[in-house]
This record gives structure tokens, sequence and C-alpha cells, in this order.
């Protein structure tokens, strides 16, 4: 039978910083949101998730454990 396994990998950073307006706050977080270098996120949380599902009964023998 065919398998397929899907694996998810998020990593999370918290950017502190102040602003005197909301607008100005919106402009900062853009900066730092584009950027920030992907290996800025190795530091992060790290959560894990997968699912598993058969391809020729088309059923989830799991989902995201």
């Amino acid at each position: 039978m065919n398998y397929c396994l899907t694996m998810e990998q998020t990593r999370r950073i918290a950017v502190w910083f102040d602003a005197d307006s909301d607008e100005e706050a919106e402009k900062t977080a853009q900066e730092i949101y584009h950027n920030t270098p992907s290996k800025d996120f190795e530091a992060g949380d790290d959560e894990r998730d997968c699912a598993l599902s058969n391809r020729d009964t088309n059923t989830m023998v799991f989902d995201w454990s």
C-alpha cells in the first residue's frame, strides 16, 4: 500500500520593541519581519507535528500526534 507521512515543524521567536504609535509599530514590525534571517529562528521555540495517511484506502492512519 502507498502511504504519505506529512511532517511540520514550526519555529517561533518573539521580538520586543517600543513604538510611539500603532502605525510606527506596524512599520517597525514589517521591517523586523522582512529583515530577520532564517538562522535566527534556530534558537526559537520548536513545535513538531505529523500525520500518516494511506493513499490506497484514502484513510488517515493518525493525525497530528
